[in-house]
């Protein structure tokens, strides 16, 4: 196996193998193939991800990053958490004072028709990631029918901008930051992922994404539980890392997911 790459013949064993190679290995291209053969059934709705909470080693960064140069609106802020309305999800980060870095992988739905346009006013804030092996900023999830872009925060954050041509949620006009419109991604690190998969699957009723074994969820909102060891797309330098993560869902009833010895909390309330 090459050491900064896992290659997809790594992933042939049931599920969980197709859909990491998809989204964390999956083959780049350019903008574009767009063509949609599939669509999920239109009833079916995943976990909207109302709040994201996480924890951050550099939060005045953090908070002149994506209120400054993004321009998230500021939601609230203390000496010890900054808070932004990205869209309809409140994104948290939380100053963490123990000498560790911590960073995540979440990803925020845009109009299905901007990439193009996205990738013209994302370049102007920061740079935007190449991939590994095509060189293509671009990145085409066949099986989803999806293009993406990618860019790291100040804390090291992989994020994502990703227009899925499944959804009707076309828009005129410029990319603006308007056009984030929610998080549709976040992602989660065990030590072992087949429990916390179960666990979150069985208590929230989410249901698996086209069967996956570590995306929950749909097009509006997907739980990641992602391999410890799984180099992420789409330079395939960084793998996960396990971080307190707090999430509020709405959609699937009034539930909540604690876990004993992991620091993931996962709340729904009525949508």
């Amino acid at each position: 196996m090459d050491d900064q790459l896992l290659h997809r013949r790594d992933f042939l064993a049931g599920s969980l193998a197709a859909f990491l190679a998809m989204h964390f290995e999956g083959l780049g291209s350019g903008a574009a193939s767009t063509a949609a053969s599939w669509r999920p059934p239109a009833a079916r709705r995943g976990p909207r991800l109302r709040r994201l909470r996480m924890q951050t080693h550099r939060l005045g960064a953090m908070r002149d990053f994506y209120r400054d140069l993004i321009g998230f609106p500021l939601a609230a802020e203390t000496g010890e958490s900054v808070a932004f309305d990205a869209g309809a999800t409140r994104l948290e980060f939380v100053q963490v004072r123990d000498g560790s870095e911590p960073y995540y992988h979440f990803a925020f739905n845009i109009p299905e028709n901007k990439i193009p346009a996205a990738k013209a006013w994302l370049g102007r804030r920061v740079p935007i990631l190449r991939h590994k092996e095509t060189g293509e900023e671009v990145i085409h999830f066949e099986q989803w029918n999806a293009h993406s872009l990618f860019f790291y925060d100040p804390a090291g954050n992989l994020v994502e901008l990703i227009a899925r041509h499944t959804l009707d949620n076309a828009a005129p006009g410029a990319f603006d930051v308007k056009d984030v419109l929610y998080a549709s991604e976040i992602g989660l690190v065990p030590p072992e992922q087949g429990s916390v998969f179960a666990t979150i699957r069985d208590e929230l009723k989410i249901e698996p994404y086209l069967d996956s074994a570590s995306f929950l969820g749909d097009e509006h909102g997907i739980i990641i539980v992602i391999p410890k060891d799984v180099r992420w797309i789409p330079e395939f330098k960084k793998v996960g890392m396990l971080c307190p993560t707090w999430v509020t869902v709405a959609g699937h009833g009034d539930r909540q997911v604690r876990f004993k010895d992991l620091p993931f909390e996962i709340v729904s309330a009525p949508a």
